[in-house]
């Protein structure tokens, strides 16, 4: 009757709040305190406003968390209803009970304080009693999935913390002893949709991986294999929604071997023989009255041993992936196998007893799953995966001695199952080109090596075949046709499947996905088996199919990312989507660095395919995080070697002003492309090779860049950080410019006139420390330059003359401009910060351009034409600068006139650069031995 009534759940509701608030305070009146009373009817309150809560909305539970002590009883009162429940036969209410328990573990760190006791109570007590209930009935599976829950969820807790597993190691004993009985004995458990049981497996898969010596590995892998393997039972491992990857790896990987199992009296013939025997038979159950946990070392239960379970499970998943990909078994079977995989390989540790199994699982069953016709089947999957991690293609191979091994002839018809998988006609559906991308990917150097050495000496003594019987010429064919489909296969499954220009478009869950999905995982297999077949076709070939396909990709992704070009007008990306669409951007970049960095010999491929990924390398360097000294010394050398083809270098120069003209105009208003910038910051860099320098056409071509790059200083607030970023670059090649002049090269006067006038309104616009030291170290190589032209006694008047007015140009334009600067800070304080930075900034370029000057008068020079003392008088902090400067940059004969002036001037400077008790005082010491010569 209480049952049927519509407001059973809201009275029960109300009447367990009431016993909370009583209980509570009882507990309190007996401790005799007031404290504690307060607390249990707060806690009794919060308790029934996330009550009410929950009835509000059933689906989300409670939403305010409880506290602590509200919490505590409410796991107490189930414990302590629960058996009682279940002794009267009442199992829906205590169904219930569990239920809500499982809906309070959101407050894990509440549910942890209770006592073990409690715990023991709540989930032993329906596991003993699963075994009495009706076979199959909803009873035994809705207790069943309620106390495997909270079983797997205290495990899972209790391993993260010693504390936590040294107080809940026997429970978590008697659980696997009680939840093993229950299993092994009770056939509807074991035989129920995987699905239900997938908290049975999870519980296993994390007390696995505990280092504890008194966890039985060999129960916990029996309690999984039974839900996985159970006899009549015809569910399908790869379909089921909640796949666990854990314990299907534990089969593998934990187990210890047959020989020291205890329970080899009751496995099955097959647990010690070949790995080509057949799947291993249930054995016998023991009767009921023994005491399956009554001795250790003799339990009576179907304990599989680790081969034989593997063995088990590999025919199993094996005949589950044999349907065909337009089917949803198909579908599902692909998915579940790439995920396998996928959770495999970041635990394979080399062990190949493992493989050894599966191919030869994959051998035996191979004219079941593939009986000719159709080869796009998601078992492809597992063997491509397994057959290189195992023995075979190491002790077992015929012919050539290559490290892609050879495959031997017993090998044969699973090696012409993946070469017709290729070679086929196949749809475009994703399916088809994930599968093929994948075998592609894991297998394309040994398919293509094992074709070819079919015509090799060795390979005369296998038996015939169309392979060994095969001509030279047809061999040839057939290896440029494998290359071809392989290189296919692998680069769509990167650029059209995991990295379209389509994501774009993704809604941010639809990216979530995307990311985690397991052919997300196979860029880095693709990237080694482009690299290491990529030379086996043609230039055309390669640039037609893969290279400006890449190119075109790549292109597209960066004006994607800053709306311009086709891409414009499209929706916007931010937040969480945005950071993961970046996340794909680095994998493109990191797929592209790959292919260059695993390439056999750079030798192999053409100066313009060598170009072409280099500009791949520039259209998404934004997305490169973090500065890796790897990828610049890999694309520097690619531009050493280019740098010897003078049609190299031409394409190089006209990539950097294309580079140049996809950023908006000066004074257009458009937001900075950041992909854009950080293209030209990665050509600039690009272009600083000496041989690229030292050119003909360099200046003519570059220094329009580099000037323009200069003048983005003004854009505004927004372009700051990215036009200082792209202005310290330039400044970078102006400087290895300037170092690369020679007499039969010089640099032009009105180069670095340029050059200086630019510098000059960028730093003012927006002065950054970064840009200012590279400006400076510019600027003062340019005039060391001029400096050693003016002292050289081979070149002519006209020459020296030169060089003595661009210095003079330099300290005029320089200090009008630290003039204008120190000026301006009077007339406007609101930009005093700015305007100091700026001239601090740019005194800094002006020391560069004084070391160099012309000893002679230069005393006069600086303070009668370029106004120092002014700036000195006015401005504080370029005092302590010019000091330093004197004492360790300047040489001798001009620094000690400049110091008596200084000191004379302004003699509180001296002690500016005194001994610092903090410091190692080397520089003090350096500036007072530096003042001494000065007053001798």
């Amino acid at each position: 009757k209480y049952t049927a009534s519509p407001m059973a759940a809201v009275g029960k509701q109300l009447l367990r709040w009431v016993l909370d608030a009583l209980i509570g305070r009882l507990k309190s009146a007996e401790d005799g305190g007031d404290r504690e009373a307060a607390a249990a009817e707060g806690g009794a309150k919060a308790s029934a406003e996330a009550g009410a809560s929950s009835l509000q909305s059933p689906k989300k539970g409670a939403v305010e968390r409880p506290e602590s002590e509200a919490a505590r009883l409410a796991l107490q009162n189930a414990a302590a209803s629960l058996p009682s429940l279940l002794a009267w036969g009442r199992y829906r209410e205590a169904h219930e009970e569990l239920t809500m328990v499982r809906r309070m573990g959101d407050q894990i760190s509440d549910l942890l304080q209770v006592e073990p006791e409690d715990l023991r109570s709540l989930l032993l007590t329906p596991l003993a009693l699963l075994p009495q209930l009706p076979a199959e009935s909803s009873e035994q599976t809705l207790l069943a999935f309620d106390a495997t829950t909270l079983s797997a969820w205290l495990a899972a807790e209790a391993v993260k913390q010693n504390s936590l597993w040294d107080r809940f190691k026997p429970l978590l004993k008697e659980l696997i002893a009680a939840m093993s009985a229950a299993w092994f004995f009770t056939p509807g458990l074991a035989a129920q949709v995987l699905d239900n049981n997938r908290f049975v497996l999870r519980f296993a898969a994390v007390l696995l991986d505990a280092p504890d010596p008194d966890i039985d590995h060999e129960v916990l892998l029996s309690l999984a294999f039974c839900c996985i393997n159970a006899p009549d039972s015809d569910k399908s491992i790869m379909a089921s929604r909640y796949f666990s990857i854990d314990v299907i790896w534990a089969f593998a990987d934990t187990a210890p071997p047959p020989e020291k199992s205890f329970f080899g009296s009751y496995l099955p013939s097959s647990s010690s023989s070949s790995s080509s025997s057949a799947v291993p038979s249930a054995a016998a159950k023991p009767s009921s009255s023994s005491d399956p946990f009554s001795a250790p070392h003799t339990l009576p239960l179907p304990i599989v041993a680790s081969r034989a379970a593997s063995e088990a499970l590999a025919y199993k998943l094996l005949l589950e992936c044999k349907a065909p990909l337009h089917s949803e078994p198909g579908r599902l079977a692909l998915n579940a196998a790439l995920t396998l995989v996928t959770a495999w390989e970041s635990k394979f540790e080399g062990d190949q007893a493992v493989a050894d199994v599966w191919v030869s699982a994959i051998l035996a069953l191979l004219p079941q799953i593939y009986p000719g016709s159709d080869a796009c089947l998601p078992a492809a999957i597992l063997a491509a995966f397994f057959l290189p991690r195992s023995s075979w293609l190491r002790t077992k191979r015929l012919g050539s001695k290559t490290d892609d091994g050879v495959v031997s002839w017993e090998l044969q018809p699973l090696w012409q199952w993946f070469q017709n998988l290729l070679r086929q006609p196949h749809s475009n559906t994703r399916p088809e080109l994930v599968l093929r991308g994948y075998v592609a990917s894991a297998l394309g150097p040994r398919l293509i090596a094992a074709a070819s050495a079919s015509a090799s000496p060795a390979s005369s003594t296998s038996p015939s075949s169309s392979w060994s019987s095969a001509s030279p010429v047809v061999l040839a064919r057939l290896r440029e046709e494998l290359s071809l489909r392989v290189i296919d296969a692998s680069a769509t499954l990167v650029c059209n499947v995991v990295l379209p220009i389509t994501i774009f478009e993704m809604s941010t869950m639809e990216l979530q996905q995307h990311f985690y999905s397991p052919e997300s995982q196979c860029v880095v297999a693709a990237a080694s088996c482009l690299a290491r077949s990529l030379h086996l076709l043609s230039e055309k070939e390669r640039v037609a199919r893969f290279i400006d396909p890449l190119t075109a990709l790549c292109q597209r992704w960066a004006d994607r990312w800053d709306c311009l070009g086709p891409a414009q007008g499209m929706r916007q990306v931010t937040g969480q989507a945005a950071g993961i669409l970046h996340r794909f951007g680095t994998t493109l970049m990191l797929f592209v660095a790959s292919i260059l960095r695993e390439v056999p010999e750079w030798s192999l491929f053409s100066q313009r395919e060598l170009l072409q990924l280099m500009k791949c390398l520039a259209s998404i360097d934004h997305f490169r995080e973090v500065a890796d000294a790897e990828h610049t010394a890999l694309c520097t050398q690619i531009a050493e070697m280019g740098a010897k083809d003078p049609g190299f270098v031409t394409a190089l120069f006209a990539m950097l002003q294309q580079a140049s003209k996809r950023i908006p105009a000066i004074g257009s208003g458009e937001r900075p492309p950041q992909a854009a910038l950080r293209s030209l910051h990665f050509l600039l860099g690009m272009v600083a090779v000496e041989d690229i320098v030292k050119s003909a056409d360099f200046f003519r071509n570059v220094w329009p860049v580099i000037l323009d790059a200069f003048g983005r200083s003004s854009e505004g607030p927004a372009w700051e950080q990215e036009a200082t970023f792209l202005a310290a670059r330039a400044h970078a090649l102006a400087c290895v410019a300037y170092k690369s002049s020679s007499d039969e090269r010089p640099t032009p006067t009105k180069v670095v006139e340029d050059h200086l006038t630019a510098g000059i309104e960028a730093l003012r616009a927006a002065p950054d420390q970064q840009a200012t030291r590279s400006f400076a170290a510019a600027i003062a190589a340019a005039c060391r330059d001029f400096a050693t032209r003016r002292e050289s006694s081979g070149l002519s008047t006209l020459d020296v003359e030169a060089a003595k007015a661009l210095s003079d140009f330099a300290l005029d334009r320089l200090s009008e401009a630290i003039w204008s600067c120190l000026q301006q800070h009077d007339d406007d304080g609101d930009a005093a910060a700015v305007d100091d930075a700026a001239a601090e900034g740019l005194f800094e370029v002006f020391i560069a351009v004084a070391r160099f000057h012309d000893a002679s008068g230069l005393t006069e020079v600086l303070y009668d034409r370029c106004r120092l003392g002014w700036m000195l008088q006015k401005h504080e902090p370029l005092r302590k600068k010019w000091l330093g400067s004197l004492i360790g940059d300047f040489a001798e004969t001009t620094r000690l006139p400049l110091l008596r002036r200084l000191l004379d001037e302004h003699p509180e400077v001296a002690g500016a650069l005194g001994p610092d008790p903090e410091g190692d005082g080397r520089r003090g010491a350096l500036a007072w031995l530096g003042l001494l010569r000065a007053a001798l």
